[in-house]
């Protein structure tokens, strides 16, 4: 067998480079913001739009009898009404939050 003269370091080093792409990006991400899942761990808490979605986050919260929905914040202004004093808003507003984090921690 004849074996196939090595290319010595020299002769490596001296090889042109490759040419570049002109513009390389990297890809966006394959889900969309979205798209993406909260769980009980990663969900903005104090957002009134999001919400535990994925199924282990779920099951947690079915183990526990929680509704998952009483675990999405609400903002005091949903407890105004015209004939409650603001002091009977305010007390309600910490009732409910209290209750609320009592079952994240619950359902955590």
């Amino acid at each position: 067998f004849a074996r196939a003269p090595r290319a010595s370091a020299a002769m490596a080093s001296a090889a042109p480079p490759l040419p570049l792409p002109l513009q390389m990006t990297l890809p966006e991400p394959l889900l969309s913001r979205s798209l993406i899942r909260r769980g009980l761990e990663d969900f903005d808490e104090f957002d009134p739009g999001s919400a535990v979605e994925t199924p282990r986050s779920l099951a947690a919260c079915t183990v526990e009898g929680i509704r998952p929905q009483d675990l999405t914040f609400v903002p005091p202004e949903a407890f105004q009404r015209a004939e409650v004093p603001p002091a009977v808003e305010q007390l309600r507003f910490e009732f409910f939050e209290a209750h609320r984090q009592g079952l994240l921690a619950l359902a955590r």
